[in-house]
């Protein structure tokens, strides 16, 4: 009687064994890259249907729209965009499972008029959160071949929603890769500044994202003079392959006399697709940048003047954002495209009392 009671528990065994998992089981790899976030108005959040091909055929919804609504071309991805205080839940519907991401959105703080950095006081001296692009603050960068893979600056890649500057990089229906970038104008050309920029970037190969200050003596320098006279001071440059931050400085024009610092710092996959705070202090000692916060830990780049430049830049720049592609971010993957960098806003802080 034993032996045949364990015969049919082997019998059933092997049977279940054989069934296909489905439900939970199937979809144990699958998830949200995020399952609760906090925006503030205008924030932009890019969320993923991990665990699935790309191309991935994915229901999304969102059940409050007045609070927040989504964009997405119906693959394993979708932009969440932030409209009035709240909470509201996007779900992914994929292969009959749904996942869902609680969303809740808070006003907008006030830009503060004075803030306390590393001990000092600063007061606002420019500000753009973005709601147009205001052609008083801003100028296109010129419609021009850049770098070295063939890729062009369009005004039309430029452009502001939803509380966002968004450079969008793709592959033009010639063939012609394009992007774009904007500049400050005269106006607002700085000589030294606590800058606060906001910003997030999509991954994408073969491409890279830029804030960088530039002087017009870069194009007519006097050689060895240093950077006191002019520079290029490449806050940060984005690289999303190979995962690279790069923080620069150039000086003595851009010719046979040319010289040039730079630091690499590595990021995570995860850097992409959320927002950043960053903070660059230029004044006449050097530069400084912190990366998602403002204390030592936060600091990833330090370099005075008198060590890379033969003193720091004291001339007045003008701020770019860009998006360029080139060999540095290797080939590029029209898979990928399109992708966007969105800035928040731009805050320049000068020193109280100056």
């Amino acid at each position: 009687m034993k032996k045949r009671v364990f015969a049919l528990i082997a019998v059933f065994f092997l049977i279940f064994s054989c069934i296909p998992c489905t439900g939970a089981d199937a979809a144990a790899g699958i998830r949200l890259s995020k399952t609760k976030v906090s925006l503030e108005q205008g924030e932009e959040l890019v969320l993923k249907l991990k665990g699935v091909a790309s191309k991935a055929k994915v229901k999304w919804s969102v059940g409050k729209k007045s609070i927040a609504s989504i964009k997405n071309s119906g693959k394993a991805r979708c932009r969440v965009i932030a409209k009035k205080a709240g909470t509201t839940y996007v779900r992914a519907k994929y292969d009959g499972k749904i996942y869902r991401c609680r969303v809740t959105v808070a006003e907008r703080p006030d830009i503060p008029e004075e803030i306390t950095f590393n001990g000092r006081k600063y007061t606002l001296a420019f500000a753009d959160e973005f709601d147009s692009l205001d052609m008083n603050n801003w100028a296109y960068c010129p419609e021009m071949e850049r770098q070295d893979a063939g890729g062009v600056w369009r005004r039309s890649c430029s452009s502001v929603k939803d509380g966002n500057l968004i450079i969008t990089c793709d592959i033009a229906d010639d063939g012609t890769p394009v992007s774009g970038g904007i500049r400050s104008v005269k106006e607002y050309e700085r000589t030294y500044g606590l800058y606060h920029i906001r910003f997030m970037a999509e991954k994408a190969d073969g491409l890279w994202y830029a804030f960088w200050l530039l002087s017009d003596n870069m194009e007519e320098p006097v050689a060895g003079n240093g950077a006191t006279d002019g520079a290029e001071l490449d806050i940060i440059e984005l690289v999303p392959n190979p995962n690279e931050l790069c923080m620069s400085v150039h000086w003595d024009g851009y010719g046979p006399d040319l010289k040039s610092y730079c630091e690499l710092t590595h990021v995570d996959e995860d850097f992409y697709g959320r927002y950043h705070d960053l903070w660059y202090l230029w004044d006449e000692h050097g530069y400084r940048l912190y990366m998602d916060g403002t204390d030592s830990a936060a600091l990833i780049f330090d370099v005075t003047g008198d060590e890379h430049g033969d003193g720091s830049c004291a001339v007045p720049c003008d701020l770019i954002i860009s998006a360029e592609y080139g060999k540095w971010g290797g080939d590029i993957d029209k898979t990928q495209l399109p992708a966007h960098f969105y800035v928040d806003h731009v805050r320049i802080y000068e020193k109280a009392g100056e």
